[in-house]
């Protein structure tokens, strides 16, 4: 459910001609964003040119060192309809991979609290193993329980994504055939947190003779007014940065939740796929 507060005025903002109220808006997976619209003297919302309203900023704020936090996201961004067809198509892309086949390992980036590990470990073969990487030690905790009956076919990795080779170092040197991750690159910041992500999966899958990246991750749509958090960035821009990072096969397999002009936090997510062949 979506709540939105009655709009106030920002103390010292108000001028002759307009003010910025603040809103904040509460979202169903328990995030809060704050929206900047510009009202008239009125009261009114102004339009920009394209028609839509200025609703100005769509991003979130994290706490997921904190356990109450990390099981509050949890508890909330379960497995909707359109959720679980992000994972179904990951799982029917790495079933199709000749580099798991060959390899039997996947390395998942930022495993939260383990829903597309769960799905992938019912998916694949009992021979496939999984390396779950996060820095969150509350999420690790959470994905160890709902991860338990797959026994040692799940590794535990707790990494920075950004700390240098921190996390491929822990991920060992046996070859690796795929690398997946959902709704967590974003976080890292913006394009460059990304694309250096991006290079240590190329460079990662490469050392072991190739293989496949899969990321469904919070994009921002064409033709939207709103402004998003410098992580959720065009699927064109994800698309380039794979191709400089040294993928041959790059595209955008689906988009999901795809809202315009009037978006949320937890939608307007891709699936994209990477590889070298």
């Amino acid at each position: 459910m979506y709540r939105r507060s009655r709009p106030r005025a920002t103390p010292g903002a108000v001028s002759d001609t307009n003010f910025r109220a603040i809103v904040q808006a509460e979202q169903g997976d328990a995030v809060t964003v704050r929206l900047a619209i510009d009202l008239d003297p009125r009261g009114r919302v102004r339009r920009g040119s394209s028609g839509m309203e200025e609703a100005g900023f769509v991003g979130a704020e994290h706490r997921f060192h904190e356990a109450e936090a990390a099981a509050e996201w949890a508890e909330r961004f379960t497995p909707t309809a359109p959720r679980v067809r992000l994972f179904e198509a990951m799982v029917e892309q790495l079933r199709a991979a000749p580099a798991v086949a060959a390899t039997g390992r996947v390395v998942e980036l930022g495993v939260g609290p383990g829903y597309l590990a769960e799905r992938v470990l019912e998916g694949l073969p009992a021979a496939v193993r999984y390396v779950a990487v996060d820095f969150s030690e509350p999420f690790e905790a959470i994905a160890r329980r709902r991860l338990a009956r797959f026994g040692d076919r799940v590794t535990f990795v707790r990494a920075d994504l950004l700390s240098g080779s921190d996390w491929t170092d822990a991920v060992g040197s046996e070859p690796v055939g795929a690398c997946v991750s959902t709704w967590a690159l974003h976080d890292l910041g913006g394009p460059d947190a990304t694309r250096k992500v991006y290079r240590d999966c190329a460079e990662l899958l490469a050392a072991s003779g190739g293989g496949v990246l899969l990321n469904g991750d919070f994009v921002k749509p064409e033709g939207t007014a709103y402004r998003f958090e410098p992580g959720r960035f065009a699927v064109a821009r994800h698309l380039e940065m794979l191709r400089e990072v040294g993928f041959g096969r790059c595209e955008c397999l689906e988009t999901f939740e795809t809202e315009i002009e009037h978006p949320t936090p937890a939608q307007n997510y891709a699936l994209l796929l990477a590889a070298w062949r």
